[in-house]
């Protein structure tokens, strides 16, 4: 059962991405799409996280519902996977930072305390949409979430600094521009090591179709060759056995 239900996964993510790079973001959008889908109705359904307010509830009921849209319309080949998870990720940032300007717009001076600590929040859960951003590898994702998020925190400044200048926000601001840079880098470096790799799987497959040979075939030629033997022993030559291969005498009927 274990192995059957890996295989099933393998299968997968082999016929909805090619390339290392590719599967890794499968992999990353699928896990982000099933920890939101799991986890935010514990907010806006059964209340356990968050504050009760009904307004936040109806934000991250249409988080919650724009990501199970994503997710279906990718499923049904309607959406590629970066179009996938660039929606995802960057609804989900969208409305975040709304909920962000909200709680500022709505504090009142018996208010501040509580309202600090839920952008402290916000804060904290924009910076894991940002790093799984970062993680999917998507271009230009990285700074468009980015981008909503300091101009969510440049307005909620302007409209009620008490419950946004705090020291854990400035850290969170400051690591979310530095992991941007480091992102933008990574996805450069990854990208040119993923094309060339793709290159070099290309001409490994031309040479093996040219040669009508396997991997394990031309291994076990080369190692025939190194092989130490008498000097009457070779009568073929490589480019014979390669010729035999194209007509009618196979590898192992080659006089060897």
């Amino acid at each position: 059962m274990h192995f059957r239900s890996n295989h099933s996964v393998k299968e997968f993510i082999n016929s909805r991405a090619t390339g290392a790079m590719r599967q890794m973001r499968l992999i990353v959008y699928l896990v982000v799409s099933i920890m939101a889908i799991v986890g935010m109705p514990f907010h806006f359904v059964f209340n356990w996280i968050g504050y009760n307010d009904v307004v936040l509830h109806a934000f991250s009921f249409f988080s919650w519902a724009a990501i199970i849209i994503a997710l279906g319309l990718y499923l049904k080949r309607k959406l590629t996977l970066e179009a996938a998870f660039l929606i995802a990720v960057t609804s989900f940032q969208l409305i975040t930072s709304i909920r962000i300007v909200y709680i500022s717009a709505t504090t009142t001076p018996e208010l501040i305390t509580v309202n600090r600590d839920l952008i402290l929040v916000n804060v904290v859960v924009s910076f894991v949409d940002f790093i799984n951003t970062c993680l999917g590898m998507l271009r230009n994702g990285p700074t468009i979430v980015l981008g909503i998020f300091w101009t969510a925190m440049a307005m909620a400044f302007i409209i009620c600094p008490e419950v946004v200048a705090s020291q854990f926000v400035i850290m969170f601001g400051l690591g979310t521009f530095f992991l941007w840079i480091y992102s933008v880098a990574m996805r450069i470096f990854i990208y040119n090591m993923s094309h060339e790799a793709d290159d070099y799987k290309k001409v490994e497959d031309s040479i093996l179709d040219l040669l009508k040979m396997s991997k394990v075939e031309i291994a076990s030629l080369v190692q025939l060759c190194l092989r130490p033997r008498a000097p009457t022993t070779w009568t073929r030559s490589l480019p014979d056995i390669c010729r035999n291969r194209h007509g009618t005498t196979s590898l192992s009927s080659a006089n060897i």
